[in-house]
């Protein structure tokens, strides 16, 4: 279903119930495909030590669903600010499926979903995305893991410096989990 929005109309158009109808039934068919949707805040602060060589869990920043069909499809969306240094952060996330989203180990590589380089010292983003088919109606968790191979601690949610000035910020990491009904 795509909606496309009418054009913007002149003066003296009249908003018609066909048109509000249409709307209103193009919402509520978005609605069913959309069943169930959950976020996970994070607005603390966590600071993560050099060189780990397994992947760690950002605390408290979960979300969990429970689908509502067993054919039901979870897109789970996560946005983690990370400062250090100059760290090389990879991230995966956990729960369902998502094991299978990680790259191809090569080498002395390690395989992960995510990646910042926080040389700068400032705040990166590290955006993950994936689309899991858990095949089940049971309460699912899902969260987001960090590591580092660097020799320089990292942070979520805050720069490495932290120093307090109004030019320093502290950021929210987020995770939004959503059902789609297939």
């Amino acid at each position: 279903m795509a909606y496309e929005a009418p054009a913007l109309g002149t003066a003296g158009q009249v908003y018609t119930a066909a048109a509000h109808n249409i709307i209103v039934g193009d919402l509520l068919a978005l609605k069913a495909i959309m069943a169930n949707v959950v976020q996970g805040l994070k607005v603390d602060t966590q600071s993560f030590s050099t060189s780990l060589t397994t992947f760690v869990a950002v605390t408290g920043l979960t979300a969990t669903i429970t689908p509502t069909s067993d054919t039901s499809k979870i897109l789970v969306r996560a946005v983690i600010p990370v400062g250090g240094a100059s760290s090389r952060v990879t991230g995966k996330l956990t729960g369902g499926n998502t094991a299978t989203y990680l790259g191809t180990v090569v080498g002395n590589r390690h395989a992960a979903a995510g990646y910042v380089d926080s040389n700068s010292g400032g705040l990166l983003s590290m955006n993950l995305s994936y689309l899991d088919s858990p095949a089940t109606t049971s309460p699912i968790t899902y969260g987001v893991s960090l590591r580092t191979q660097s020799t320089d601690a990292f942070y979520v949610n805050r720069e490495w410096t932290d120093g307090d000035n109004s030019e320093i910020s502290r950021s929210a990491a987020t995770i939004i989990v959503m059902e789609i009904i297939v």
